[in-house]
């Protein structure tokens, strides 16, 4: 079946002939339009006209059926490139395209259409589209919310099949099957119009970065290639993790907007610790990131359809909580303050306190807490030995109270897994001090603990995997860094072994701003490879893909510095301020 066409006939070469059936074109309607990511109520008059009932629509609809079996070879439009090699160059790339031939014009009379009922998601994902037309093409589209229809025009139809008669309606007439993988999406494209119809709301969202992928320009105007889609992610949870800081806000949102978004990363950790805490007191550092600007980074990641998870290292790594001579009287070892005293119950009032604020803050379902290399430098334990004789009696104590505490809040906790390891179990970051100590806070440690399971080797093999799952802890967050090997071979593992995701960090320094990407850019492009391999379960050779990560990175991030806002046409935003 083409996409595009109910009806078809085979050509030489196996291609298709579109027999006439142009299923958008049955679309007008009287709608509400946005206005940014809210709706106008009101109807414009360029779009009232009679309408028709219920079953003018669908008569109709059988009528052009009919008609279409009549209906040989009409005029066509120039055909969009079919072959590989001028395919659109979708990244991630989707678990199965197929292209035809045809093409779908794009022009000011296109609708982006909705269901009168759509989502946050949903709104977004058709607010993508309309941004893209508008910033790369010009186009001034708005997008509409209906429920009634008459006959007439093309479109683009966002939504959920068991939401929308539209989409359900739309996948019919192109003989394609919905979804049924979480956040996956079926996209078909031809002569008529297209359909971008997910699983669920992010699977539409997720249509949507590809359909902005697949826009084209020539000659005879904008248009989308005809073809079909049939996507899906591999590792469920593709995250992203950040520091923060007081000129964070800017720089993240460009990341969030037109790198994380148009990748389909859908988890965001910030590591927050150094915030501007009133926890923290004098011991926040100057460029601290503020509440006000922390609580608008989640909402605009929220908006992308980002989970958003903070971060407060704080078993062990904690040089933080000791700055400027602040709670040096909590230190575990006085003589190098990195860990907190794990027998003195002010540290669980002073922890608890900063947690249910950042909480407070952040709105978060989870929180990580942290805690790698906790004996990196000082003694751990050392003025509480006497409770806690060895590293996994006091890790374990610590441990197993903040989880507590967050659990009672119906909080979810994640951990870094490189204590729980040690060598010989893993190639890296195995950091127990012995086999038999890692074997014991793998037994004792609740193991609804989510383990984020760092390994940032160029290649594997990558065995932790095995012991941590045979412990009875679920599946596991795995976390990469640069090196095109490991996240490759990583992300590899992940997908093979069902793992719940891959989280992809950066250690450009505490403080984040667009100035890392002058000093550690190599860690940002990381971002799309990782993107690429977390969708597909990894397995890529990073060096024969038909893309370079850096300039697909560049090409995405935009200009460096804040560019002055174009012109925009009425009631219609620019991309930077979806």
């Amino acid at each position: 079946m083409t996409p595009g066409c109910l009806f078809s006939r085979p050509l030489d070469g196996g291609h298709f002939l579109a027999t006439g059936f142009n299923p958008w074109r049955l679309i007008r309607l009287p709608a509400h339009t946005y206005t940014g990511d809210n709706l106008s109520m009101s109807t414009p008059a360029q779009t009232r006209r009679k309408q028709t009932r219920p079953w003018t629509f669908w008569g109709a609809f059988a009528l052009t059926c009919l008609a279409a079996l009549g209906s040989e070879g009409r005029a066509q439009t120039p055909a969009a490139p079919a072959s590989a090699a001028d395919s659109p160059l979708i990244i991630p790339r989707p678990k199965s395209v197929a292209w035809t031939g045809s093409r779908l014009s794009v022009d000011s009379s296109t609708r982006l259409v909705l269901a009168l009922g759509a989502g946050r998601l949903d709104r977004m994902a058709a607010l993508s589209v309309q941004h893209e037309l508008h910033e790369r093409f010009g186009l001034p589209l708005l997008p509409i919310r209906t429920a009634t229809v008459e006959t007439t025009g093309v479109a683009i139809v966002f939504g959920e099949p068991e939401r929308s008669a539209w989409v359900r309606r739309g996948l019919q007439a192109w003989g394609a099957h919905p979804s049924h993988r979480s956040e996956g999406y079926e996209l078909v494209a031809g002569s008529g119009g297209a359909v971008v119809a997910g699983h669920d709301p992010a699977g539409t969202f997720y249509g949507a970065q590809t359909l902005c992928q697949m826009l084209r320009r020539d000659a005879h105007g904008v248009y989308v290639p005809g073809g079909w889609v049939d996507d899906y992610p591999t590792l469920g949870w593709r995250g992203a993790h950040l520091f923060v800081g007081d000129r964070a806000l800017p720089f993240h949102r460009k990341l969030i907007a037109r790198v994380f978004a148009r990748l389909k990363m859908n988890a965001l950790v910030l590591e927050c610790e150094q915030a501007r805490w009133e926890t923290l007191g004098r011991a926040a550092p100057s460029w601290a990131m503020s509440k006000a600007d922390l609580k608008a980074e989640v909402a605009f990641a929220r908006r992308y359809g980002m989970t958003v998870t903070p971060l407060v290292n704080s078993v062990g790594h904690m040089p933080w909580a000791f700055a400027g001579g602040a709670n040096t009287d909590l230190a575990e070892d006085p003589q190098t303050p990195y860990a907190a005293r794990v027998a003195d119950p002010r540290t669980d009032r002073f922890l608890f306190r900063l947690y249910d604020e950042v909480l407070d803050t952040f709105g978060a379902s989870a929180l990580h807490l942290g805690g790698d290399e906790v004996a990196l430098r000082g003694r751990y334990p050392y003025l509480s030995r006497a409770q806690f004789p060895t590293l996994a009696d006091a890790f374990v104590a610590q441990v197993t109270r903040a989880h507590d505490h967050l659990k009672a809040r119906g909080v979810r906790t994640l951990l870094w897994g490189d204590m729980l390891l040690a060598s010989g179990e893993a190639a890296d970051a195995a950091s127990a001090p012995s086999a038999a100590q890692a074997r014991q806070m793998r037994e004792r440690l609740p193991h609804d603990i989510v383990l984020t399971d760092w390994h940032y080797r160029a290649s594997g093999p990558f065995a932790s995997l095995r012991p941590l799952r045979a412990a009875g802890f679920g599946p596991i967050i795995g976390a990469t860094w640069f090196e095109p090997g490991n996240i490759a071979g990583f992300s590899q593992a992940l997908g093979a072994s069902r793992e719940k995701g891959l989280l992809q960090t950066t250690w450009a320094g505490f403080n984040s701003s667009e100035a890392n990407l002058t000093h550690e850019k190599r860690q940002f492009t990381a971002f799309v490879l990782a993107a690429e391999c977390a969708w597909n379960g990894g397995g890529v050779d990073a060096g024969r893909l038909p893309y370079d990560p850096a300039q697909v990175f560049d090409r995405l991030y935009g200009p460096r510095t804040p560019a002055p806002p174009a012109p925009k046409p009425p009631k219609l935003g620019g991309r930077r301020a979806l």
